[in-house]
């Protein structure tokens, strides 16, 4: 498992980047119609930073803890029985 996870890391991290440095002019300009511009890429620039910390650490994390559980809970129910 960890080495399919660990193949997904990097089509995940060139996806979002490249979307988040996409929308880096977005956010600098200055010009005509960026007030609208900014309301719209600024979250979208703050959903796309959030889901990959949301998929990169709480999501394993969570996943981890979850497993250790069962596996507790598996080990203690063989013991007992």
């Amino acid at each position: 498992m960890v080495d399919a996870g660990s193949l997904r890391v990097r089509p995940l991290l060139m996806t979002v980047l490249t979307n988040v440095f996409g929308l880096m002019p977005i956010l600098f300009d200055d010009g005509v119609g960026s007030d609208v511009a900014k309301r719209i890429a600024a979250p979208m620039w703050g959903g796309l930073v959030s889901l990959t910390a949301l998929t990169l650490v709480v999501v394993p994390c969570a996943y981890v803890v979850w497993r250790m559980h069962t596996l507790r809970a598996a080990a203690g129910a063989k013991v007992a029985g």
